[in-house]
């Protein structure tokens, strides 16, 4: 019997997925708040961050207060000094496989929130294309299909191959199964240790937890060191 057109795999083949690798001895640790998590009934704004590091924001956390932490996962909770109920989450290098978990712990503070905001920084190398570019960030955006209280963001949409993984992308999906709005940015970077961009100082200043201040940029494609 011809079978063209069909792909075979081999058995043991099909039995095994990518993230198989991951689960290691399939001993994940069991996370939780550091204390009990309190909430108001509405909150106006709330942006996660996932990032290698959380340097990104060394400037700004004299103008948020931490009021929560998973140690386990790597991820602290902020709240904005300005009165109004404005949160931001930063997730510090958490473990792929720990990402439901988390997105279960933040469920409360996703489901209240009028705004989201969902940011995951990479490594400018991740960044498919078939158009060559030189630009030190490139920044990719995805929105729900409710666009209701979206904020206002313009960037250009992320284009496939690309996706958002983690947390960021557990969050937008419960949005979107909600029927609730958000946006998702991916922050494609060549280092986020070494200068603050100022398209992410802009979006922070929209939230109340940047402030307005002179950026000096340095990148190595500025550099001659290799002329």
């Amino acid at each position: 019997m011809s079978t063209f057109g069909e792909i075979s795999e081999p058995s043991s083949r099909a039995t095994w997925e990518d993230w198989d690798d991951l689960a290691g001895d399939g001993q994940l640790p069991e996370l939780q708040w550091e204390t009990p998590l309190e909430l108001p009934e509405k909150v106006d704004n709330f942006v996660l961050i996932e990032s290698r590091d959380d340097s990104i924001l060394s400037e700004e956390k004299k103008n948020i207060l931490e009021i929560n932490c998973i140690k386990k996962a790597n991820l602290r909770l902020y709240k904005t000094q300005t009165g109004a109920n404005k949160y931001i989450c930063i997730i510090k290098d958490c473990d792929m496989m720990l990402s439901s978990d988390v997105v279960k712990l933040l469920k409360d503070i996703i489901t209240r929130s009028k705004v989201i905001v969902t940011i995951v920084v990479k490594s400018i190398c991740e960044y498919q294309t078939e158009q060559p570019t030189l630009q030190s960030c490139i920044i990719r955006k995805v929105t729900t299909t409710n666009k209701l209280n979206l904020m206002k963001i313009d960037y250009p949409k992320l284009e496939q191959p690309n996706i958002i993984s983690g947390v960021s992308a557990g969050v937008f999906n419960l949005r979107e199964h909600l029927g609730l709005s958000a946006t998702s940015l991916v922050f494609y970077m060549e280092s986020s240790t070494e200068y603050q961009i100022e398209d992410m100082q802009k979006l922070l200043q929209k939230i109340d937890i940047s402030q307005a201040r002179q950026i000096k940029q340095s990148s190595i494609l500025n550099s001659n060191l290799y002329m």
